[in-house]
């Protein structure tokens, strides 16, 4: 149950040791996202798209937590919700990693407010990228040998605070 970890794990490893058996594993067991390999590459897709709006929102609440349960689950059926809009009018299959990743960025999705305090009622907005010390597809700075998306680019986990 604690792949995404292992993967995050194996990902920090990388950067010491790019090569070997846990480079081989690592590859294998990651997505292009640089998330945990899901069962479809649809599921690979909905964890990304999934990952950038929860971080988006969080980014906008003070603390940067779902102030409670009921919070969590009305944001996680809205991101829901905006993904199967998404996947009903876009043609995924068609698009590249990088592709993809401006489509999940591209939505703005709007969320409601909870309590008496104006904790997200708005759109959002915000650059969530890549640096521009690499592309997408080029090799990462760090000196990994990973593919960017793979090693610092790659999406964080939910929960997982943001490298700087």
């Amino acid at each position: 149950g604690k792949l995404d970890l292992a993967i995050k794990a194996l990902a920090s490893a990388q950067k010491l040791e790019p090569r070997g058996r846990a480079r081989a594993f690592y590859c294998r067991a990651s997505n292009e996202y640089g998330m945990a390999r899901a069962s479809c590459s649809e599921h690979d897709d909905y964890k990304a798209f999934f990952s950038i709006q929860v971080r988006r929102y969080l980014a906008t609440v003070p603390g940067g937590r779902f102030a409670d349960e009921v919070e969590m689950e009305t944001v996680l059926a809205v991101i829901a919700d905006a993904w199967i809009r998404l996947a009903k009018t876009t043609d995924l299959e068609a698009e590249d990693c990088s592709g993809k990743l401006s489509l999940f960025r591209a939505v703005r999705i709007q969320f409601p407010g909870f309590g008496g305090e104006p904790r997200a009622g708005k759109i959002l907005t915000g650059e969530f990228g890549l640096s521009a010390a690499a592309g997408p597809a080029g090799r990462c700075p760090c000196g990994s040998g990973l593919p960017y998306q793979r090693c610092c680019g790659r999406i964080p986990i939910p929960g997982e605070h943001a490298r700087g």
